[in-house]
């Protein structure tokens, strides 16, 4: 987490779920410590469940690793979260 704070991350994301269930840290009660972390005490967003497979297959392929990501959440009242269509630039 320091790393993602020094680097000034504004969003993570992955192809599974980021936290352990139950959690693994001694005397954290509550839900995911990574969601919690990330999202209320860095103000960094989370995409979960992300099918990565062809992002890095295209970017072998074209032997670039920097790309632009974008993508628009659907507005949901009161919503924590919000299905997207992640979209990779090269």
């Amino acid at each position: 987490m320091p790393l993602l704070r020094t680097r000034d991350v504004a969003f993570v994301g992955s192809d599974a779920v980021g936290d352990v269930e139950p959690p693994l840290i001694e005397g954290y009660v509550g839900p995911g410590p990574v969601h919690t972390l990330l999202i209320a005490a860095m103000g960094i967003n989370i995409m979960d469940n992300q099918d990565l497979e062809a992002l890095a297959e295209t970017a072998a392929r074209l032997h670039r690793w920097e790309f632009m990501v974008s993508f628009a959440p659907i507005p949901v009242t009161h919503g924590t979260g919000s299905p997207i269509n992640v979209t990779a630039t090269f």
